[in-house]
């Protein structure tokens, strides 16, 4: 896991936070996390440059389209996020692994819709 905040001191503080809660003497609070988190500060490390740009021009829009209409209506919410979720869907969708457990489909991109609990593979319909 790569983690990146806004600031150097801002990774600072979470690494510490992360830290003393999985070794805490009561036991670890996040069990499921097998390493520490890694820090790392997106002016130094260009993979996080194009993620946080394949988010924030392509992901975003995409899930505002899907998830928002009549929920959401903020600056961060444009018209056209409908037409960039079709060029890019098809697209976004070959690069998603996926893989099944058993019982279900697992992997990919996932989505919290706390509103109507719509599961994440909306933003890839035609």
């Amino acid at each position: 896991m790569v983690a990146d905040s806004r600031t150097p001191a801002l990774n600072s503080v979470v690494s510490h936070s992360v830290f003393t809660q999985k070794f805490k003497a009561t036991g670890d609070a996040y069990d499921r996390i097998l390493e520490m988190p890694t820090f790392g500060h997106s002016e130094n490390h260009v993979a996080l440059q194009i993620t946080d740009f394949l988010c924030s021009s392509v992901l975003s829009p995409m899930a505002t389209s899907t998830y928002r209409p009549g929920y959401i209506n903020s600056v961060h919410v444009h018209a056209r996020d409908e037409d960039i979720r079709k060029l890019y869907a098809p697209r976004i969708k070959a690069l998603s692994y996926r893989y099944n457990d058993g019982l279900r489909p697992k992997g990919g991109l996932t989505v919290n819709d706390a509103i109507q609990q719509r599961h994440g593979g909306l933003m890839f319909r035609p």
